[in-house]
């Protein structure tokens, strides 16, 4: 609801900053652990966390295209030639490839 309703003001051409409040319930007599709210909200801080993580290359696989796409080109990683990928040499490739 938070992303949702900052990006309908920002539709709507709105260039000052906006405040999105969230109200969260919590259990003042404390019978409860988390309440509903901390709880999804907990959650959605999570499930936002590993859709960065998802969306965000690691190093190793910027690396991993980089090779892959000289393998296609017909270079090794230094630039040194090599054969060039085909369907039929795909299976030599090594593990870090597949």
């Amino acid at each position: 609801m938070e992303a949702q309703a900052t990006d309908r003001v920002y539709r709507i051409g709105q260039e000052r900053p906006v405040f999105v409040h969230l109200p969260i319930l919590r259990d003042s007599t404390k019978r409860l652990k988390k309440s509903f709210d901390e709880n999804l909200h907990e959650l959605i801080l999570e499930k936002q966390h590993q859709a960065r993580e998802f969306l965000t290359p690691l190093p190793e696989e910027d690396r991993l295209g980089e090779d892959l796409l000289g393998r296609m080109k017909g270079q090794g990683r230094a630039g040194n030639p090599t054969e060039p990928l085909t369907s039929d040499n795909v299976d030599s490739l090594p593990p870090a490839f597949v």
